[in-house]
């Protein structure tokens, strides 16, 4: 049963549950539970194919890398620590595939950003939906050329709403140096986007 790969696909995205529950459910996938598997990546999947999307400026490829996380979760669960935070551990899972698929496509093409569309909010009016769109299109471009550190640690801050440990837990550095990491970020992007 080791070797199987669950079926995951993207669902849509649910009220958050509380850590401890998400604890007590990994839990039981750390002893095989396939049930407690999938009630997680139904939690979570949403969440984590739209930061991977973000990260990698690429819907397809957020998806994509989004379903490899939880492919690595399932493969990894006897490896699992219950000392860390289930959404810190899955996020570490999240920010490592985005680093190693962004490697992958720099090492194919000699790019650094992609620029695909995003999925984005649809307001009232139909100006509404074009002013918006401009605004994403315009942040998402930011985003994109941040450089990797600077882009995770804002994708999790304001996308996943992680505070600045957990985002230093995921990404492999300190706190402070989370936080500072973001507050750059934040820099960057209100010099390249227009208000």
């Amino acid at each position: 049963m080791t070797g199987e790969r669950p079926h995951l696909y993207v669902v849509p995205e649910s009220e958050p549950s509380a850590e401890a529950d998400d604890q007590a459910l990994m839990r039981l996938v750390r002893g095989g539970e396939r049930s407690a598997f999938e009630t997680l990546a139904h939690r979570h999947l949403h969440r984590v194919a739209s930061f991977c999307a973000r990260y990698l400026s690429d819907v397809a490829a957020g998806e994509e890398v989004a379903q490899e996380v939880f492919v690595a979760l399932w493969q990894r669960r006897a490896r699992y620590d219950e000392r860390q935070k289930f959404r810190e551990y899955l996020y570490t899972l999240a920010v490592n595939g985005c680093r190693n698929r962004d490697r992958w496509w720099r090492r194919l093409t000699g790019r650094t950003a992609r620029l695909a569309g995003l999925p984005h909010a649809e307001p009232g009016t139909a100006l509404d939906v074009l002013m918006q769109r401009e605004r994403e299109q315009e942040l998402g471009r930011a985003i994109a050329l941040l450089p990797a550190r600077l882009r995770e640690a804002v994708l999790l801050r304001f996308g996943q709403e992680l505070d600045y440990r957990a985002i230093g837990s995921a990404v492999g550095c300190t706190e402070g140096n989370a936080r500072a990491r973001v507050f750059r970020a934040l820099k960057q992007l209100r010099e390249e986007v227009q208000p």
